[in-house]
């Protein structure tokens, strides 16, 4: 179920913007982090999309957002057999990490990830996301460098979305 903590959540950490933009990674995005290049323009909103400058409406990004969280909530209930017993904190993380990455690509390029997340060992899971080398704890994962998390050695004083995530899943 999509809540709104979640809703809120995702436009926090994806940014919410109707005009359309190249996102870091260099891809046409919109709204809450709607990847126009993978996803395109819903049919009923290419119109409008088109006659305003590449803009949408508020409802318009509202429903990218329910289409994309809808999407990531049903990979991670394929991919998570007991996800729905998971807590809302733990969700919400999985849901994100998947949002952004995909359940393919997790399933193949963290599977260690997968099975501790199956197994309910949170530590672990947290670190298999945040580490390429899972428990070692040495080269940080392509997950959290793509996303900005911080290095081990270094702290800004800000909660990039990798630490937030890591977070929720180790406390729950």
């Amino acid at each position: 179920m999509i809540t709104q903590l979640l809703r809120d959540r995702t436009k926090r950490l994806e940014g919410w913007k109707l005009k359309a933009y190249k996102c870091p990674a260099g891809h046409w995005t919109i709204g809450a982090g709607w990847n126009i290049d993978a996803w395109g323009i819903p049919k009923h909103m290419r119109e409008y999309f088109r006659l305003h400058d590449q803009s949408i409406t508020e409802d318009m990004a509202e429903e990218l957002l329910t289409i994309s969280l809808d999407a990531a909530t049903r990979q991670c209930k394929e991919l998570f057999l007991d996800f729905d017993l998971f807590t809302e904190n733990r969700q919400m993380a999985l849901i994100d990490v998947v949002f952004n990455m995909g359940a393919g690509r997790i399933k193949k390029s963290f599977p260690a990830f997968v099975h501790a997340v199956e197994r309910k060992c949170w530590q672990w899971a947290a670190d298999e996301l945040k580490y390429a080398d899972g428990i070692k704890k040495g080269k940080l994962s392509l997950y959290w460098t793509q996303l900005h998390g911080d290095p081990d050695w270094t702290d800004d004083k800000k909660v990039e979305r990798p630490e937030e995530n890591y977070k929720l899943l180790v406390e729950g």
